[in-house]
């Protein structure tokens, strides 16, 4: 099926990711530098984004079931509702000039983004068939969108208002979050189960933990090591690009206004710029990740992209200037689309009918906790241990990936 023949819902649930997404860079881009500002510790700097990350888990859980119980649509309503919560939340901090009101507000941004995140699955239940690898991958590229418009509106908030351009970003989450409640409840969604239910004849075939002579999934599908190994990829892939991306806000502020050779060249709009292009460098790969998977397979494509996450930790060791943070960055970004799209693309597969619910939701679980740790430990990261420290920390954590991943025997 070709992206032309995919239902209109399908582009719709592309379109509203795009948006949705708007408010993760939006955060990415403010919350760190303005938890240090208010806090005055950069070590504490990340942990209002900790309770974002438990936002998400929990709500990845429990939503992911309650969609197999009230249908995909009431629940993501619901949910995507705590965007519009978590940005006049944010809007009140920066007014108070409150660091503690930081976490509440984070936290029910955790809960919508768990629920932007499963409109991927979403989009993959109103297709049957090899199509639904393709509704996800059309899904993720939507973000694309959301890599023009989250720096789009800091860098229009910071013309707004300098002194209060904080306060403005989170007003413009509350705006996004807003924008893409009235279109998911504009677009028809599907919520029957036995429509993916072909998929499980396009199970990954597994030999590192299945013989012969093994009935074929006699125990729970998200049980199997190619579940497990796609969960992981998919998980430390978000893990560490949240370490790096997180830590990459705060290290650019630093060299801007430290004495040295790099001071006055990573301004705000540099910053801006550099994570705008990072955020196109995850999702722009996502609309032909399904073709890349038919061209080389998906264990490749998943080596692949630890590989690339792998480069981009070392072209950080080595170079600080605006040319290579730029560099490291982009590289970053398709790092983590080749894991984590990947990654997602292989848990739809081995997964079908109502068991999708419980391993969608683990799998959001898994992803959520290491880019919470990644995250919060970003900035007592980068206060204790140094940027180049962390970038050989990062090395070490994808290099995990390549025993798991080599010994996987998947079908395309």
């Amino acid at each position: 099926m070709s992206h032309a023949r995919l239902p209109l819902s399908v582009w719709s649930l592309a379109l509203a990711m795009g948006i949705g997404m708007s408010a993760a860079t939006i955060a990415v881009r403010v919350a760190a530098e303005f938890g240090e500002e208010l806090s005055g510790d950069r070590a504490i700097a990340t942990l209002p984004t900790g309770l974002q990350v438990v936002g998400i888990m929990l709500s990845g859980l429990i939503c992911s079931r309650a969609m197999a119980r009230f249908g995909r649509k009431p629940v993501l309503l619901v949910g995507l509702s705590f965007g519009i919560l978590a940005g006049l939340v944010g809007v009140l901090a920066a007014v108070q000039q409150s660091y503690y009101t930081l976490f509440p507000a984070h936290f029910f941004l955790g809960v919508y983004l768990a629920n932007i995140a499963l409109l991927r699955f979403t989009a993959a239940d109103q297709v049957m068939g090899p199509a639904s690898a393709r509704a996800i991958s059309l899904t993720l590229f939507g973000g694309v969108i959301a890599a023009f418009v989250g720096p789009g509106f800091v860098f229009a908030a910071d013309l707004i208002s300098s002194t209060q351009y904080y306060g403005i970003s989170y007003g413009f989450i509350a705006l996004v979050s807003a924008c893409v409640l009235t279109l998911i409840a504009v677009t028809p969604i599907k919520n029957n189960a036995a429509e993916t239910a072909p998929e499980s004849t396009a199970v990954p075939t597994d030999t590192a933990t299945d013989t012969a002579t093994t009935p074929r999934a006699p125990t729970p599908p998200y049980m199997s090591y190619a579940y497990i190994t796609a969960v992981l990829t998919g998980s430390i892939g978000y893990g560490v690009m949240a370490l790096l991306m997180t830590a990459a806000a705060l290290y650019m502020k630093e060299l801007n206004m430290a004495e040295g050779p790099h001071r006055g060249h990573f301004g705000n709009n540099v910053r801006t710029f550099a994570i705008m292009w990072h955020v196109v460098a995850m999702f722009g790969p996502m609309i032909i990740l399904p073709r890349l998977a038919d061209l080389i397979g998906l264990k490749s494509l998943m080596m692949l992209g630890a590989g690339l996450l792998i480069l981009s930790a070392a072209i950080g060791i080595g170079w600080n200037t605006p040319v290579a943070m730029y560099a490291a960055l982009i590289v970053l970004g398709l790092g983590w689309a080749a894991t984590y799209g990947t990654g997602g693309i292989v848990v739809k597969k081995v997964v079908a009918d109502e068991a999708r619910f419980v391993a969608q939701g683990r799998n959001e679980f898994t992803v959520a906790f290491m880019a919470g740790v990644g995250s919060i430990g970003a900035g007592f990261a980068l206060k204790y241990l140094g940027w180049e420290a962390m970038n050989w920390m990062a090395i070490l954590m994808v290099a995990i990936l390549i025993p798991l991943i080599a010994k996987l025997n998947l079908s395309k």
